[in-house]
C-alpha cells in the first residue's frame, strides 16, 4: 500500500452548501491523502471521502441543475513518509456564470 495525494476540484455547487445564496454557484479545490494500492483506488477513496462529508448533505435533499460534480485533477504518489491526517477542508470560490445552462433546483 502507498500514500497518494489527490488534488480535486468541485464545480457547480449551490451556495447553500457553504451558507451563501443558493442561486450562486461555487467551486472548490481540496487535497486528500489516501492509502491505496493503486492510482485508481486512490481516486475512488478520495472522491468518496468528499461525498461523505456532512457539509454536502443538503445536496441529497434537492436536485440541482447543473449537477454538482468532482473532478480529480491530479494524483501523486507520496514517496516521503507522511501521516495521513484529518483530510478535511477546502478553498471555495464563486464560479462565473456563463449563461449556458439555467441554474435551478428541482423540487
Amino acid at each position: 500500500m502507498a500514500v497518494f495525494r489527490c488534488f480535486i476540484k468541485g464545480i457547480d455547487f449551490p451556495g447553500s452548501v457553504i451558507g451563501k445564496n443558493e442561486s450562486v454557484l461555487y467551486g472548490f479545490y481540496t487535497t486528500r491523502l489516501v492509502t491505496a494500492s493503486s492510482y485508481e483506488e486512490a481516486e475512488l477513496l478520495a472522491v468518496d471521502m468528499i461525498w461523505d462529508q456532512n457539509i454536502l448533505d443538503c445536496l441529497w435533499e434537492k436536485k440541482f441543475k447543473p449537477t454538482p460534480r468532482l473532478v480529480v485533477e491530479k494524483i501523486d504518489e507520496v514517496r516521503a513518509v507522511v501521516k495521513v491526517g484529518p483530510n478535511s477542508g477546502a478553498t471555495w470560490f464563486e464560479q462565473e456564470y456563463d449563461g449556458s445552462e439555467p441554474f435551478h433546483k428541482e423540487d
